[in-house]
């Protein structure tokens, strides 16, 4: 959302991007998740942890963009 924002006041290529994360991301992590329901093999566990990455990758996207780094928190190991 935050996305279309920046575009339209003008920023660009980069504000497209995210832009487009901000609705991809979700979409494909909902149908993911509408899959594995579907399956059978859905656990609030698993939501939880690709939700926490999918917010994660789009706060780092944008902290890239705005050029702040220092909220970029390492990766957790798996």
């Amino acid at each position: 959302m935050s996305g279309g924002v920046v575009w339209a006041a003008g920023q660009g290529k980069a504000a497209a991007l995210v832009a487009g994360l901000s609705v991809l991301l979700p979409v494909a992590a909902f149908l993911a998740d509408k899959i594995a329901a579907r399956s059978g093999d859905l656990d609030i566990a698993t939501v939880a942890d690709r939700l926490a990455d999918l917010v994660r990758d789009q706060r780092d996207v944008e902290a890239t963009r705005r050029g702040v780094r220092a909220l970029q928190a390492p990766r957790r190991a798996r």
